[in-house]
């Protein structure tokens, strides 16, 4: 046996491995759908506040599962004015949706804060 296929090999059976533990890690904790559904939301979010002539900055996403095919999402805008509250009220319906349509979650809600503490939340889904 040669050096270069004896290498070939190896290199084949740990990628196997690699994929199979994956997989199986990935249905195991089924983090799937809560991946898809924090990215999907988070794009939008990015999205709207790229067009905004304002400097707001996306400080945190929280996230519970409340259910298996139930979701909460609270999120901490904020910016350097001193009014800040104008990023509260985000139309956030299209990430809903296509959480809804992507993901195993069949209610999601989702609420923002617009200030540094994060104390009061406004929902802006559904």
């Amino acid at each position: 046996m040669q050096k270069g296929q004896s290498s070939f090999e190896v290199i084949m059976v740990t990628l196997t491995v690699v994929a199979i533990s994956t997989f199986i890690l990935g249905n195991f904790f089924q983090l799937n759908d809560q991946t898809m559904a924090l990215a999907i939301l988070k794009a939008d979010v990015m999205e709207q506040l790229d067009k905004n002539q304002d400097f707001y900055v996306l400080k945190k996403i929280y996230y519970a599962q409340d259910s298996d095919k139930e979701i909460d999402f609270q999120l901490v805008i904020v910016d350097d004015s001193t009014d800040p509250k104008g990023m509260c009220y985000m139309d956030l319906n299209s990430a809903a949706n296509r959480i809804l349509n992507n993901t195993k979650y069949n209610d999601v809600e989702i609420f923002v804060s617009c200030d540094n503490e994060a104390t009061g939340y406004r929902r802006v889904f559904p």
